[in-house]
């Protein structure tokens, strides 16, 4: 009878972890292309066994002045130096497309207050004009702004990815905002998602299926925000609009 080859791994944890996720599958992906049987890695091994036994938050303890092949990545990744090690708590990298410059302060803020700790990364998406008229905000959202916002957080290694502007998202209608995230899930290569469906599977999450409205924007994108809640079965009972244009006005 014949012998099932055994598996090969890549035996570096640093090696296959230092590029992310999108690295760690390149190096399995190329062990395959080269005939190797049940390719793997010993990050990979490392994130099976803690899945296996259901740990989700984990501290890293490493030699204090060992080379990080991680470059700059350390620092961002929360590692700090103490007498004979350094430590740290693993984090997901989080990329959030934000238009402008307003409120972007917000996200790390929030992610300090996730726990297992989240690190957010932002980038800032081209603006047209700052307003919220439905035709400007159509060109807020437009695939080619986002795609090239979607790009850097590719490059910066995210592991999920979030347009996070709800009224560029939802003034797209339903079917509109879903092809809006297919895109950013394409161009940066991790899962996706908007506010506007942030909002949705809050509610959901909550089993709340009545909210009343109190929105910034113009009567007319608040209304769009009722009818993208009303198409995801949420009653909405009352909108209240304050008319401010623009997103700076808001802060």
């Amino acid at each position: 009878s014949s012998v099932e080859p055994a598996p090969t791994r890549y035996a570096c944890s640093s090696g296959s972890f230092v590029d992310g996720v999108r690295g760690e599958q390149a190096i399995r992906d190329a062990m395959v292309e080269a005939g190797c049987a049940g390719a793997g890695t010993t990050a990979g091994a490392t994130v099976d066994a803690l899945r296996l036994t259901g740990v989700g938050a984990v501290a890293v303890d490493a030699p204090a002045g060992s080379p990080h092949p991680t470059g700059g990545r350390d620092e961002r990744r929360g590692l700090r130096d103490t007498p004979d090690r350094v430590v740290s708590v693993v984090a997901m990298r989080a990329g959030f497309l934000y238009p402008g410059h307003a409120a972007e302060d917000d996200y790390p803020r929030m992610a300090g207050l996730v726990a297992p700790p989240v690190e957010a990364h932002v980038v800032h998406t081209s603006v047209g004009v700052d307003a919220h008229r439905v035709d400007d905000l159509l060109d807020l959202g437009g695939p080619e702004r986002l795609a090239e916002g979607s790009a850097q957080l590719a490059a910066a290694a995210c592991d999920v990815a979030v347009w996070a502007c709800t009224s560029g998202s939802f003034v797209f209608g339903p079917e509109g905002a879903r092809a809006q995230v297919a895109g950013v899930e394409a161009h940066a290569g991790v899962p996706a998602s908007s506010t506007s469906f942030a909002f949705v599977n809050a509610l959901d999450h909550l089993g709340i299926g009545r909210v009343a409205i109190a929105a910034t924007y113009p009567a007319d994108v608040a209304h769009a925000f009722e009818a993208f809640l009303a198409a995801h079965d949420v009653k909405v009972t009352s909108v209240g609009a304050e008319d401010v244009l623009t997103a700076t006005e808001v802060g």
